[in-house]
């Protein structure tokens, strides 16, 4: 489908849990939609899609305390900028949780037929969204 892209493994992956089905949401061929409408939607389907975690800079682990960990000092994770991490976390990421794949192949189809309905209606009707 335009617009969800299938992540790819690295190259050099010998062994993968596969308890997540990863795709990348590009609001820009959705008429401007944001991600979570799409979850929105696709939950209106019985389809549950969720977001990705925070990126781990910005977990309270790494919020440091430069007198309990003093070789730390003059880090600070919070004001650390990457915009290709916080793009990809907040706005792009999509995941589909493998139970969702332990179904009958009919149930694999209407997992596919809902993301074609949700994805087709937001780029044809976008102001339903």
């Amino acid at each position: 489908i335009d617009g969800l892209t299938i992540t790819k493994m690295y190259p050099k992956t010998t062994r993968s849990a596969n308890h997540l089905y990863l795709l990348r949401y590009d609001k820009n061929k959705f008429n401007g939609i944001h991600r979570d409408k799409f979850f929105k939607a696709m939950q209106a389907e019985g389809v549950y899609t969720y977001a990705s975690y925070n990126p781990l800079y910005r977990e309270r682990l790494f919020s440091i305390d430069s007198k309990e960990y003093p070789w730390l000092a003059g880090i600070n994770y919070k004001d650390m900028n990457f915009p290709v991490t916080e793009k990809l976390c907040m706005e792009e990421a999509v995941w589909l949780k493998q139970n969702h794949l332990l179904g009958t192949k009919d149930d694999i189809n209407d997992i596919i037929m809902a993301f074609k309905k949700v994805t087709t209606v937001m780029k044809k009707d976008p102001s339903i969204f």
